[in-house]
């Protein structure tokens, strides 16, 4: 009987030490910057960026890029990206604008359902008033201290409509692609031909728009490319060209994917998961866009992914790769929203506080007493006793006491520890809740 009391001292111990680990990062979702909460946010295409839409359905990725660059102005700017997909395979639309999205971050919401969780958990329980919350920060402080027609290329698309003449080419080698450029009159800096060598021999297509000498009626054009490849893909590293310059990029992915960010560009990356609606532009007269967004709303749940890039053109080494994995995160958000959003909240803390109570009641009769297989049942009802706050562990602790043989310091200290060891338990259960979605 002894060792186990022993064994069972060391295992709570244990515990509350782990517990310590977590309680950490209780609240800290309220810390975070950018909060959009419960309201909508429309994100729309903005002035001098880029806005991308990826569409991924049975293997083939719907692309829509729609820019706003001063190149619009010049009929003798081209603007030129790669597609990993034999030309052939490649459809390409001309669209006015891009389509807005709607919705609010999912991640923040889940934090924000834990923060009201944990709210009504401390304010509620009679025992929290007893110790001072500004001492659970310590911990935090010490876990955060350590812890066509040019030569090398072929034309496989023509397509001139709205002012704007786009093709699908395919070439050889870099100096080709450049060739086939300024041989149709498009100013290009010869900067760009060892970008475009990384991209030859590798199966990779390229489609190339520029505004006809008419001149285009369009007020943001795009391009929308549906092509058939096992990852989503969007092209990042032609914009390398333009040195140190930003260029604010926003890509919109309809569900919730994991993009491969690369060690260059994280530091100005921020990937938000968010669930929403998606509507056509108002002005956009292009057909195209239309039958894009309304194929999107007929099978999408609503749920969409934004990744925002601010790094410097140079630091674009790479590409951006795209996994439908859903990130574990995302998946541990969407539990703690069913669990502790309005209405599933307190039938949630009343499991949860039963379930703790009833283990801590067994941990610390036996760490206090000991060991007694006739005493469990007593252990775990002082333990149910804690359903209805700290008064009825006292009360269940003074009925039980003549029947175990506690004596007045051992009702003590089985009170005491019983407080301690469940209090910082609840508050640990909600710092790993904030871990999993971190």
């Amino acid at each position: 009987m002894r060792e186990s009391s022993l064994l069972c001292r060391r295992i709570l111990s244990l515990y509350v030490v782990f517990a310590f680990v977590f309680l950490p990062f209780v609240g800290t979702a309220t810390a975070d910057g950018c909060v959009v909460g419960k309201q909508d946010t429309v994100f729309y295409l903005g002035e001098d960026s880029q806005y991308a839409v990826i569409d991924y359905s049975e293997g083939i990725e719907g692309l829509l890029l729609s820019i706003d660059f001063q190149w619009q102005d010049s009929s003798s700017t081209a603007w030129i990206f790669p597609i990993p997909a034999d030309p052939n395979s490649i459809d390409v639309h001309i669209v006015d604008g891009a389509p807005e999205f709607r919705g609010t971050d999912v991640m923040t919401e889940a934090k924000e359902d834990l923060d009201h969780a944990m709210s009504t958990f401390i304010f509620s329980y009679p025992f929290s008033v007893a110790i001072p919350w500004p001492l659970m920060t310590v911990p935090y402080f010490l876990v955060t201290g350590l812890l066509g027609s040019g030569a090398g290329a072929t034309v496989h698309m023509h397509l001139e409509q709205y002012g704007l003449i786009v093709e699908v080419i395919s070439a050889t080698e870099g100096a080709g692609i450049y060739n086939y450029l300024t041989n149709n009159g498009l100013d290009v800096s010869e900067g760009m031909i060892p970008q475009l060598d990384d991209y030859v021999g590798e199966d990779y297509s390229f489609v190339v728009t520029w505004i006809s000498e008419s001149g285009t009626t369009l007020r943001k054009p795009g391009v929308l490319v549906h092509f058939p490849t096992e990852r989503m893909f969007y092209p990042l590293i032609l914009t390398s060209i333009y040195g140190s310059k930003v260029i604010p990029t926003e890509i919109f992915v309809t569900g919730h994917v994991s993009p491969r960010i690369y060690d260059e560009i994280e530091p100005y990356t921020d990937v938000t998961y968010l669930q929403g609606s998606i509507s056509s532009v108002e002005y956009s007269t292009t057909p195209s866009l239309r039958n894009f967004v309304e194929e999107i709303d007929k099978r999408w749940g609503g749920f969409f992914t934004r990744i925002e890039i601010s790094a410097p053109s140079n630091s674009l080494t790479k590409d951006l790769w795209i996994s439908r994995e859903i990130p574990g995160k995302v998946v541990s958000a969407a539990y703690v929203h069913a669990l502790f959003d309005e209405p599933a909240l307190l039938p949630t803390l009343l499991i949860l506080v039963a379930g703790v109570s009833l283990l801590m009641g067994f941990l610390v009769g036996v760490a206090v007493l000991g060991y007694r297989k006739e005493a469990i049942p007593a252990y775990l009802a002082i333990g149910m006793a804690n359903v209805v706050g700290i008064i009825g562990v006292i009360i269940a602790t003074s009925t039980m006491r003549n029947r175990l043989g506690m004596t007045v310091g051992q009702s003590l200290a089985f009170v005491g520890l019983f407080c301690l060891a469940f209090f910082v338990s609840m508050l640990a259960i909600f710092g790993a809740l904030y871990v999993s979605m971190s």
